[in-house]
């Protein structure tokens, strides 16, 4: 996200493809009781805690690619995939991390300097993982394409023009289903263009009080707050939960363990963003804090 040194990752997990939608009140939600055989068990009314995927499923893929959206969703059973989108020189929306394409094409320069046309001729690379494909970059149409109908987005917003995104997110019937980061001064904007899309921002540790709390929610009209998991206490998660407000801190790094999500577990939040999707799918599941690990199934 914008000015965070910490790395971006929520991934959120969906319990069957027939109600991945089902989560989009954004609290800690209960798993459809009509939606798999489990239904009639002890388990029938178990909490579902979101997963978030940075940038994917990107330890297996190159990061904000489509291999790694459709590893997220298929295999990694993601509920919402974490994207960056930039725009081009001439207004084109890509998926892009960086202000530049060095880190992670074979091209060079700025993002917003290069044309679409040239953006199209790059390919992903990892130098670090020379193995992996080189693959094409995204355009922001084609990542909405996945994900329509299988897994929400949560969109890292870096540039670009507000309401052509707003009119491709109603394009692929996407709004619903979609979370917008931004920064603070432009997330009443977003309502402004579409009332029904949820905001997120990171809170500073001065609006974590009783006090606070509804200010920041009244006057950003935000719906969710993310930021770094070391901001939250179990106290504080749920102060802002009374106030409406749901917590789907940021947890992805490469201190991701199992000792490490006991511990960020117990804060009961509402999601939690990863760089290790699958897993923590399946920790969740061990835990009781979500009811399947089946991935959805791949489209033919």
């Amino acid at each position: 996200m914008n000015g965070r040194s910490f790395p971006k990752a929520c991934i959120i997990v969906t319990v069957a493809s027939a109600t991945v939608f089902a989560v989009l009140a954004f609290g800690r939600e209960q798993d459809d009781a009509s939606s798999t055989p489990e239904s009639s068990g002890p388990n029938s009314a178990m909490p579902r805690t979101i997963v978030v995927a940075h940038r994917g499923d990107h330890t297996a893929a190159h990061e904000n690619s489509i291999e790694a959206i459709r590893r997220a969703i298929h295999h990694a059973g993601a509920d919402y995939i974490e994207l960056d989108l930039r725009a081009t020189r001439d207004g084109e929306l890509v998926l892009m991390h960086d202000a530049t394409v060095d880190r992670t094409t074979d091209g060079h320069g700025r993002v917003e300097e290069l044309t679409s046309a040239e953006i199209a001729r790059l390919r992903l690379v990892d130098r670090r993982r020379p193995h992996l494909q080189p693959s094409k970059v995204p355009r922001f149409a084609d990542a909405l394409a996945e994900l329509q109908g299988k897994a929400g987005l949560y969109l890292d917003f870096k540039s670009g023009d507000r309401a052509k995104v707003v009119q491709l997110l109603r394009d692929y019937r996407m709004v619903s289903s979609t979370v917008v980061y931004d920064h603070r001064d432009a997330l009443r904007l977003w309502k402004k263009l579409e009332p029904a899309l949820r905001t997120m921002t990171s809170p500073t540790p001065e609006d974590l009080s009783a006090e606070s709390l509804p200010k920041l929610k009244g006057r950003l009209q935000v719906d969710i707050l993310d930021g770094p998991v070391t901001l939250y206490t179990p106290a504080l998660v749920r102060e802002a939960q009374r106030h409406g407000l749901a917590v789907w801190p940021d947890i992805q790094g490469p201190h991701e363990d199992i000792p490490f999500w006991e511990k960020t577990v117990s804060l009961l939040a509402d999601g939690y963003q990863t760089d290790q999707p699958a897993e923590l799918v399946r920790f969740l599941v061990q835990r009781g804090l979500r009811r399947t690990t089946s991935p959805k199934t791949a489209p033919k």
